[in-house]
């Protein structure tokens, strides 16, 4: 039996593999061989999108006159020669 293949899924299948996570994977291997297989750099690639979706905010949640500051959590106890970088920081609508 000959299987008939959608024209249009066809030309379309090539174009589902173009996200910026498999660009991020595919960089991550490229730059760094050693890193591990496909799985690996799936994983590494997975993980720089969830810091970068948790650093940006929805343009619905910035209104028009205002602008996305960095803040620092109130849980975070202050201390003497701690690095900003250490803190855990959030980003607030003001």
């Amino acid at each position: 039996m000959i299987k008939k293949t959608d024209s249009l899924k066809a030309g379309l299948k090539p174009l589902l593999a173009k996200t910026l996570e498999n660009a991020l994977s595919h960089r991550i291997a490229k730059e760094f061989p050693r890193i591990g297989g496909p799985r690996i750099c799936k994983l590494c690639a997975e993980m720089i999108l969830e810091v970068v979706d948790n650093h940006i905010r929805s343009k619905e949640n910035v209104h028009h006159g205002q602008i996305v500051w960095t803040a620092v959590s109130v849980n975070d106890r202050p201390s003497t020669l701690r690095l900003l970088i250490l803190a855990a920081c959030r980003y607030l609508p003001i």
